[in-house]
């Protein structure tokens, strides 16, 4: 736990690097076949990398999913960059 003078948390994932220009993973977690590293957590957001991308996925999909491991062909997935 990380406690700044005024007594506040600050969050130790706050300056990391790898949360900058991080997009939304595009798809359900809790539904096809997906091959993702999990590089950090926060809450229930989790960093994740596929290939070069670091995206951000809501981890709560996964709650009550029977999670199998092993070597898959993940599906296709299309990451757009911010429109804005």
């Amino acid at each position: 736990m990380h406690i700044v003078e005024d007594g506040a948390w600050k969050n130790p994932s706050a300056d990391d690097e790898r949360w900058q220009h991080v997009l939304a993973h595009p798809s359900r977690l809790d539904q096809g076949a997906h091959q993702l590293d999990v590089v950090d957590v926060v809450g229930r957001v989790g960093l994740v990398r596929r290939g070069a991308d670091h995206l951000a996925v809501d981890l709560s999909q996964l709650r009550g999913v029977v999670i199998e491991f092993g070597d898959v062909d993940p599906d296709p997935i299309e990451v757009q960059a911010s429109l804005f």
